[in-house]
């Protein structure tokens, strides 16, 4: 079961992460965009020479990095564990 764990607040808005039974931080590549989505909306909202909005940008940018990252990390992972099955196969037959 998941829970929420607020892991940053900025200009009066609280950021989530979703956290597991064990208490660690659970992001996914989608959860990032997701905020980097919700982090442009908001700073659209806001005057243009207000500093939340360049904070609020900064902040979607942030996530879309570590999405990108996260897709990267999926991505090897899922190679290493093809390659460790198929090796698995090849010691059976």
């Amino acid at each position: 079961m998941l829970g929420t764990k607020t892991s940053r607040t900025l200009a009066g808005v609280a950021l989530q992460c979703k956290v597991s039974r064990e208490g660690e931080m659970a992001m996914d590549a989608n959860y990032c965009r997701e905020k980097a989505a919700l982090c442009l909306r908001l700073a659209d909202g806001l005057a243009l020479n207000n500093p939340g909005r360049f904070q609020l940008m900064d902040l979607a940018e942030d996530f879309q990095r570590r999405a990108k990252e996260l897709e990267i990390e999926a991505a090897r992972d899922a190679t290493q564990s093809n390659a460790t099955v198929m090796q698995s196969l090849e010691n059976v037959a």
